[in-house]
């Protein structure tokens, strides 16, 4: 029962990390909400991708890649066993829609 208790622990600490993080995020997007594209490019730089928004705006994205495609060889000791682990790029983005006068409306993201 309480290595039960402490594996119970250890996971909400782990999923109330992930909740911190996510309401940092949220808050950094919600704070650009009114302002005007232009502000948000000089601060974060060009995105990375445009798209229409269908309404005679744009959505701006910034693309940031994480981890790598790389593959690790591992031999198991006193074996003849080699286990190969591919580790494959992901990505995260952070998605700002802006209106005809490039007013920002609307945000989302994705992705740590």
């Amino acid at each position: 029962m309480r290595k039960f208790l402490s594996i119970l622990f250890f996971l909400s600490l782990i999923s109330t990390a992930g909740c911190g993080r996510s309401e940092k995020i949220s808050t950094a997007m919600d704070s650009w909400k009114g302002s005007h594209q232009s502000q948000l490019i000089r601060s974060w730089g060009p995105p990375t991708l445009t798209h229409s928004d269908g309404k005679g705006g744009q959505i701006l994205e910034w693309r940031y890649e994480r981890g790598s495609n790389k593959t690790t060889a591992t031999t198991v000791p006193n074996t003849q066993t080699t286990i190969y682990r591919h580790k494959s790029k992901s990505y995260a983005s952070r998605m700002f829609w802006v209106d005809e006068e490039g007013i920002i409306y609307y945000w989302s993201w994705k992705g740590w």
